[in-house]
């Protein structure tokens, strides 16, 4: 049996002889048919595996370090500092125990060894002179034994004048031991001439103790 195209007549052959007969029965192929309903979506697979993450790529390897760069310029010089106030300084002190004659009229105090100095000059004897005008700090100090009862009066002199304000009186008894102190500030000129005097309102006599007894001291602060 065969197929035969759609649309053609069925047919019988006989492709034997008549005593034995062989019949081939050509049929004709049906009309196709409508095309039918699209079926449902199967099921998703199941998901695969996450591929395995990659290797990171190497850094780039530093470079080496660059040269030192040349040094700049020298920056400009900054201004000058102020002055330290000791443009000039000096004084004068007694290791010896020099015994003071002391009266009404002023008796200077000996004062023979030397401090270090600078713009001061030790002359006259027992007196400081200064080189430099300006203000002054006069420091004095001195420590007397009368053997008498008395007031004595200490102070520093400029030029044989007594500083204003710079004295120092003290009321003792005899044989009372005393140490008279003070500083003070004054405006010296150039060439003046500063020493230590003492006064009394009797005649008495007043050793000086000993050690650094007598002292008197000179310092430009401006």
């Amino acid at each position: 049996m065969t197929t035969a195209q759609p649309g053609t007549q069925a047919t019988v052959t006989n492709t034997g002889t008549n005593e034995a007969a062989v019949f081939d029965f050509a049929i004709p192929q049906g009309a196709t048919g409508a095309t039918g309903a699209t079926g449902a979506t199967g099921p998703t697979g199941p998901t695969g595996p996450t591929g395995a993450a990659g290797t990171a790529g190497a850094t780039g390897a530093s470079g080496a370090t660059g040269a030192t760069g040349a040094t700049g310029p020298t920056g400009a010089t900054g201004p000058t500092g102020a002055a330290n106030g000791l443009n000039a300084y000096g004084g004068l002190y007694t290791t010896a125990t020099p015994s003071l004659s002391l009266s009404t009229s002023a008796e200077q105090v000996t004062l023979a060894d030397q401090m270090p100095e600078k713009a001061v000059t030790y002359t006259p004897s027992n007196s400081i002179t200064v080189t430099d005008a300006g203000v002054y700090e006069i420091y004095y100090s001195i420590t007397l034994t009368p053997d008498t009862a008395d007031t004595i009066t200490v102070a520093p002199r400029v030029n044989n004048t007594d500083v204003a304000g710079s004295s120092s009186t003290h009321t003792l008894d005899a044989d009372e031991e005393s140490t008279f102190t003070k500083s003070t500030l004054a405006t010296l000129s150039a060439s003046d001439v500063v020493d230590l005097a003492v006064t009394a309102t009797q005649s008495v006599t007043a050793p000086v103790a000993a050690g650094a007894g007598a002292v008197l001291v000179v310092k430009r602060v401006n």
